[in-house]
């Protein structure tokens, strides 16, 4: 479930602020790695396991992260195509419509004004960006903790391959244990094509899975579905993309503020330095 703004304020309150979370992550670097199994996804037997990154997919949990990247992300693909006529723009004549005096009305000089039947709304919406704008550290964050977070509740599972046999629907609902609900399968590389073809067909037309691409793995479908399935092909590539940012060991975040209790004013940094 997706945590409500109520409930992500109470638990960030509590939780450690932003800079202490990235920097204490970042001593836990990509080398530093630990065992998870891998299993077949047809049989759900255990085949071997996998050394997986702890910067990756053991983050500190922060579900005011999550709940940041979530109205980021939906913010985001928002249409914005929302749009209603002013008094300007309505359709009606330019006439006056009564006299200005001697009616014992309120004086009024259009009909397209907003008090008007017909008339054009005061301050309506009109087409715009929804979009806000959200650091690359925490977008990067947001995935690992989310990531980290099925891992926790052992809703994350890994899998030799994400592939079926045939494109049946039938041939997936008896492969997909019930006891992991709605399922969001993250396989092949970093386009739609490098998807198994069967099993993309097969998902097609199961409204309670979801099949993207490594490159398409994001935190907004991970948290609403109840279980997440990774090919280790996909683990190989999540670990390598934070390598490509350079994120792989992140450095803690600058104060932004020099005279906040307990740190270091800029004279003071200065006058260090010169000693």
């Amino acid at each position: 479930t997706i945590p409500s703004s109520s409930s992500s304020s109470s638990l960030s309150s509590s939780s450690p602020s932003l800079s202490s979370s990235l920097s204490s992550s970042s001593t836990s670097t990509l080398s530093s790695r630990f065992s998870v199994p891998v299993i077949d996804m047809g049989t759900q037997q255990q085949t071997g396991t996998l050394d997986v990154s702890s910067y990756v997919f053991q983050a500190p949990i922060r579900t005011d992260i999550l709940h940041r990247m979530v109205l980021w992300q939906l913010a985001k693909r928002r249409q914005g195509t929302h749009k209603a006529k002013t008094r300007s723009e309505v359709s009606g004549t330019t006439r006056k419509p009564f006299p200005q005096k001697g009616t014992g009305q309120a004086r009024a000089g259009t009909l397209r004004a907003p008090q008007f039947k017909g008339g054009g709304a005061v301050f309506p919406p009109t087409p715009r960006s929804h979009a806000t704008d959200l650091p690359k550290k925490v977008r990067a964050f947001a995935l690992r903790v989310a990531l980290s977070t099925k891992l926790q509740q052992g809703r994350l599972h890994i899998v030799e391959q994400a592939a079926l046999s045939d494109h049946k629907t039938k041939t997936l609902v008896n492969t997909i244990p019930e006891a992991w609900g709605s399922l969001l399968i993250i396989g092949g590389g970093d386009t739609a094509n490098s998807v198994d073809n069967n099993l993309r067909l097969a998902s097609s037309n199961l409204h309670t899975v979801d099949v993207l691409p490594s490159d398409g793995i994001n935190v907004y479908d991970i948290l609403r579905r109840d279980t997440l399935v990774l090919s280790k092909e996909v683990v190989d590539n999540l670990e390598a993309r934070f390598v490509r940012l350079g994120l792989g060991d992140v450095q803690p975040v600058r104060k932004a503020w020099s005279g906040l209790a307990g740190s270091k004013t800029t004279a003071e940094t200065k006058e260090e330095s010169t000693t």
